[in-house]
């Protein structure tokens, strides 16, 4: 008896985020349909909850709230034909592939679901603010106890909080549910992309299986977490160039993105609508996408706005002071003169390569190769290459702007680590998809 409030917990959202794409009438494959029910279901739930509670005040509960969003979908739940499954070739090295997938789907899972959370920032951030929620039920004890913790947007707390309110006794099952559908999602949308349900397999195996992708998925980090929802509101923003609702759900997800962690790499897909918009002079798909994106960004800031309290004076005063102890003398990327300090962008880059390369390997030389490539024999580049190219500068260039304004940081040697996997998966769908591998087969024309 004790499990039917959690398994019925996990039903409903899984039929909300299932609902959804059939709702907007997205032509997808069933596998990209699966894969986004977790994240669609936990995205549109979290964002209602923190709306109505934490923004407009009104007191509503989860499982009320639940609910009435599955009804009110199911309500609308339109029949129409999907993208057809394309048949899966049980060659030799599909075998192969698929196994590799499992075993690394299945190790994430067990990683998961067998420790407690162990990641310092996972326990004393992200999972702790969900019990304080549980014991207080908003986040205002946090600005008066921890302010700082208000710098992280909420989202992986919300559904930590939703797990322990359905009667779980941890939240860790969230990350494998959310990698198994990360996988499907990249394996059905490049599947249907490519016409080729091998490559689809092929990049789903690869990036499951990149040591960096694979460590972060069960640390309870949100930084997985928004690694997947930047990279499908990017493959969805591709299908929104061609079929403008998708760019409802590009906007959906790259919100949750933000709602997750507010680093500015969300910069890199509205620079690309925003563009190719004017370029083909064709606007409309501007216009769901920043009617769902723009509201999601905003709420957070918009409540710790609201709740945040300004620190007593005497704290201000051991902050400045702490501040001037930690800036005396000479640190890695600063020059004392005179009292100013000067950035050295040297130290800088040597610091960030070791992590870059842990995180990354060779593939942005790969994906750099196969850019000059296309540029020369095909005298064009693909839109998949040029956001691969752009996401690691993105990720340098982010880094740098950082470093320049904050002395602390030759600290940030694993979180730099763990940012940067936020470039995997799109790489990955660049290199397999590259015209590259159809020409040298048939020869170069």
């Amino acid at each position: 008896m004790a499990l039917i409030q959690p398994v019925l917990f996990l039903i409903l959202v899984l039929i909300v985020g299932w609902s959804i794409p059939r709702v907007l009438k997205l032509k997808i494959c069933v596998w990209e349909r699966l894969g986004l029910s977790p994240f669609l279901g936990f995205g549109l739930i979290s964002i209602l909850y923190f709306l109505f509670n934490f923004n407009l005040k009104i007191n509503i509960h989860i499982w009320p709230l639940l609910s009435t969003v599955t009804v009110l979908l199911l309500l609308f739940h339109h029949r129409y034909e999907y993208v057809p499954v394309r048949r899966f070739h049980r060659s030799g090295l599909s075998v192969i592939l698929l196994s590799l997938s499992l075993c690394a789907l299945a190790y994430s899972c067990l990683q998961s679901l067998y420790w407690p959370l162990w990641s310092p920032d996972a326990v004393y951030l992200y999972d702790f603010r969900a019990k304080l929620l549980i014991t207080y039920g908003n986040f205002d004890y946090l600005s008066q106890k921890f302010p700082n913790t208000l710098a992280y947007p909420p989202f992986t707390s919300l559904i930590h909080y939703f797990f322990y309110s359905a009667g779980f006794s941890s939240a860790t099952l969230l990350y494998p549910m959310t990698f198994f559908g990360f996988w499907l999602v990249i394996y059905g949308w490049v599947s249907r992309f490519s016409h080729s349900s091998f490559k689809g397999l092929l990049t789903a195996t690869l990036i499951v299986i990149t040591p960096s992708i694979l460590w972060n998925s069960f640390l309870g980090l949100p930084n997985i977490i928004y690694t997947e929802l930047l990279t499908l509101s990017l493959f969805y923003l591709l299908d929104a160039l061609s079929i403008s609702k998708f760019s409802l759900l590009s906007g959906f997800l790259l919100g949750l993105a933000v709602f997750t962690r507010m680093e500015g790499f969300w910069l890199v897909p509205v620079s690309i609508l925003i563009s190719l918009c004017l370029y083909r002079r064709r606007f409309l798909p501007l216009i769901p996408f920043f009617l769902v994106f723009i509201p999601i960004i905003f709420l957070w800031p918009k409540y710790t706005n609201s709740v945040h309290s300004p620190p007593p004076l005497n704290q201000i005063s051991i902050e400045i002071e702490s501040l001037n102890h930690l800036t005396k003398g000479t640190n890695a990327g600063y020059q004392n003169n005179g009292g100013s300090f000067r950035f050295n962008l040297l130290p800088v880059i040597k610091f960030m390569i070791p992590s870059l390369f842990s995180s990354w390997g060779f593939l942005p030389i790969l994906v750099l190769f196969l850019f000059i490539w296309e540029l020369i024999f095909l005298k064009k580049v693909g839109l998949i290459m040029l956001i691969a190219t752009a996401l690691p500068i993105s990720v340098i260039i982010g880094f740098v702007i950082f470093a320049s304004r904050n002395s602390y940081w030759p600290s940030l040697e694993s979180s730099l680590y763990r940012m940067a996997t936020l470039v995997i998966p799109f790489v990955w769908v660049a290199i397999v998809t590259s015209t590259y591998w159809d020409k040298i087969k048939t020869g170069i024309k």
